[in-house]
């Protein structure tokens, strides 16, 4: 087994949308109608960002509060410091830890991967005020039994970034250089969701591609929870922590594939 990830679960909460735009587009369509026969131009309201789409989950932390479908830990909040698009995101506070005590600043919904889409697709903007320490190995993005027991991720450490999954035999692929820090990055996970050796864990979007294919992803309990934030685990904590910054933005969610475009 690899000494990466027993999970630690706490909670998150942004903005869930299952974008509603049906009317909203018809009467777009008929002012423009409209617009033309009177020769006049009208600006459209059909919607924009998040509402323009009906994903299953799509957050840009616009709102006030972090949305009902978070459960959120006491170091998530959404702020101004940084956005990708926007004027807010989600900021990550994870306090300082000793080797071998673990430490979490999470974000987790339990609406998306319930609904047993043989794929799930991911899209997140992160963006990184540091890095993890010495030999610590970080979790990122994970799709977690409800047990926590197993799971798939997105690992960052100083040295790389790597897609895991936890299921027999547990292993790593590991070929992308550390994100860098204070800048956007935008990455794309990917589960292709198997009880047997068929499944795969893909990264993508603003690094290069990386998979694990032709293993397992799921069982039962199935995947429930799909956790964003800094999270290690104890067993993954050789050193010591100092306290870590993130910002995540701009969550998309949905049994279709998605850029980082959209």
């Amino acid at each position: 087994m690899r000494a990466v990830v027993l999970l630690a679960t706490l909670a998150a909460c942004g903005r869930f949308d299952f974008g509603a735009r049906g009317d909203a587009a018809a009467r777009g369509d008929a002012q423009a109608v409209d617009a033309a026969r009177d020769g006049n131009a009208v600006a459209s309201d059909a919607p924009t960002g998040c509402a323009a789409h009906p994903y299953e989950l799509c957050d840009d932390f616009e709102s006030a509060d972090l949305a009902p479908v978070w459960m959120a830990d006491t170091d998530v909040r959404i702020d101004s410091t940084f956005a990708h698009s926007g004027t807010q995101s989600a900021h990550f506070s994870m306090p300082a830890s000793s080797a071998g005590a673990g430490a979490f600043a999470l974000l987790i919904e339990s609406s998306t991967l319930p609904l047993g889409d043989a794929t799930s697709y991911v899209r997140a903007y992160l963006r990184f005020g540091s890095l993890a320490s010495g030999g610590n190995a970080m979790e990122i993005i994970a799709a977690a039994q409800a047990s926590s027991a197993h799971e798939d991720a997105l690992f960052m450490s100083s040295a790389d970034l790597a897609v895991y999954k936890q299921w027999a035999p547990e292993d790593s692929e590991h070929d992308l250089a550390a994100p860098a820090l204070d800048t956007w990055l935008c990455v794309l996970f990917t589960i292709q969701r198997s009880t047997t050796a068929t499944g795969s864990v893909a990264l993508a979007g603003d690094v290069a591609p990386i998979a694990l294919t032709n293993v397992q992803t799921d069982g039962a309990p199935p995947i429930a929870d799909l956790q964003f934030g800094p999270q290690l685990s104890a067993t993954n904590q050789p050193d010591d922590q100092p306290a870590l910054e993130m910002w995540i933005d701009d969550i998309i969610v949905d049994k279709s594939p998605v850029t980082c475009a959209d």
